[in-house]
Parts: structure tokens; sequence; C-alpha cells
């Protein structure tokens, strides 16, 4: 009767293959920067909740005692308000109260080593009594800004 010819071929074929692999690499390029741009973000905003709850902790301690400064901290404590620098635990910041008075403090945030925003020190930002946000150091930025740079060299 009658016959049918079934084709022997089956699969992609090379063209389809190099356009596919063609838009997906397009789409990877494009996107790469965005996400290096959204993961960036993601670490900077642990610097800014933890000041927010430093400074919110700070004030509590000098309305009750009338200081900054703690003169029997506890040992995971620092002698910087009653903060415990244990509970400020940060993935890529570490915290540290440089400069306390009785009506006055300074608390430095500065990045780790290794957790992916390159040498410890690069990102350092600071916040004292006044609510005064500063960053010292910021990849590309020689100058301290008067405000807490994000990304992109912005506040």
């Amino acid at each position: 009767m009658f016959s049918k010819k079934v084709s022997s071929s089956a699969g992609f074929s090379f063209v389809e293959m190099a356009m596919v692999l063609g838009v997906v690499s397009l789409v990877t390029i494009l996107l790469i920067p965005k996400y290096n741009e959204f993961k960036l973000k993601a670490q900077i905003v642990e610097v800014v909740q933890a000041f927010a709850t430093i400074q919110k902790h700070m004030e509590i301690y000098y309305q009750i005692n009338q200081t900054y400064v703690n003169d029997s901290p506890e040992p995971s404590s620092s002698t910087c308000g009653a903060i415990n620098i244990a509970a400020l635990k940060s993935k890529y910041f570490e915290f540290q109260c440089v400069s306390v008075d009785l009506d006055k403090y300074l608390w430095v945030a500065s990045n780790k080593a290794s957790v992916g925003l390159g040498e410890a020190n690069t990102f350092k930002y600071t916040i004292n009594e006044n609510g005064e946000k500063t960053t010292t150091a910021f990849p590309d930025v020689e100058d301290v800004a008067p405000c807490w740079l994000l990304y992109n060299n912005a506040c």
C-alpha cells in the first residue's frame, strides 16, 4: 500500500542550538552586573539594620544612666552602652565602639575579609550619638562621604 517515509533526523540542528546558546549568553551577560548589585545591597543592608539597633539601645541606655559609658560591662558587652557585641552577629561586617564618652559615642562597622566584599575594611561605616552617618571606606571612593554609600557611590 502506501508507505510513509519517516525522516531519520531527530533533535535540534546546529543553527538552532547556536541561537539558543547565543540568547542565553546575552541574557547572562546583561543580568550578572544587576545580580551583583542586588547582592551588594543585601549585604550592606545588614549594616543599616544593625546600626539602627545599636542607636536605639545606646539612646535607651543614655536615658536611663545619663551617660553612654558602661562602667561595669558584662564580658560579652562593650563599655559603650549596654550593647552585647556578640549578639551583633553579622556574616559580612564587624562592629566596634571606637570611642565613648559621657555624652558621645562612635560606632564603626567594617567588612570582614573573604565574605564576597573584597579585602577587610573595603567598606567602613560609622554612626555617632547625633545619628550622623559617614562612609569612611568604599571601593573607588577616596573621600569620606557624609552618608552611608550603598551602591554606585550613592547614598
